[in-house]
């Protein structure tokens, strides 16, 4: 887990930046589900002097819910630079018994209607739709298998290929996380 903090910390620092200086200093809404909310990455983003981030992850937070619940925070912080959409791999479990082709498209339409909603208020530029960090089936705890989540890789490739098309679309930027984190760095098969 110690290694994705740095790695997703300096990910998301690269897409911030792009040459602020501390003069300029943003503020960054973190949209997510609990790899946000446990906050290691968001913290040591906002650890930079030109960077002050937002916390608004939420465990098991669904694309689903992103539109509404981001209103929220669109209304609270009505001064913000830029934002992350980090979402996804809560849509995917099998206990949500559709195909996973149709999960995979409401999805990815959800996220569509939260970056529209964003694009109300930034620039495309400002946003950055990021797809989720694969899962580890082998070292999966049996409360995460119960849920279902052992069988979302193939759903979380088709996700990020997605992701993809849909930043170009949008014209927002598009971050993957896929195979950024090893199979080895994750806690419960599910969160590095």
């Amino acid at each position: 887990m110690h290694r994705f903090i740095p790695i997703i910390s300096w990910v998301a620092l690269l897409a911030i930046t792009n040459a602020v200086s501390a003069a300029d200093r943003k503020r960054v809404l973190c949209f997510g589900d609990s790899i946000t909310a446990g906050g290691q990455w968001v913290a040591e983003v906002g650890t930079h002097e030109f960077i002050e981030t937002i916390n608004a992850g939420r465990p098991g937070r669904k694309a689903a819910q992103a539109k509404k619940e981001l209103a929220v925070y669109l209304d609270q912080y009505p001064d913000l630079d830029k934002i992350i959409l980090f979402l996804g791999v809560n849509d995917l479990p099998a206990r949500d018994t559709r195909p996973g082709d149709v999960k995979v498209a409401s999805c990815v339409a959800n996220m569509s209607a939260a970056i529209d909603l964003a694009l109300t208020r930034f620039k495309p530029e400002g946003i950055i739709l990021v797809a989720p960090c694969n899962v580890n089936p082998d070292t999966m705890n049996a409360m995460n298998r119960k849920k279902g989540y052992h069988v979302t890789p193939p759903l979380l490739v088709k996700i990020e290929c997605d992701y993809k098309a849909l930043a170009k679309e949008k014209g927002v930027l598009f971050l993957s996380l896929l195979n950024v984190v090893s199979k080895g760095n994750y806690m419960d098969g599910l969160h590095p």
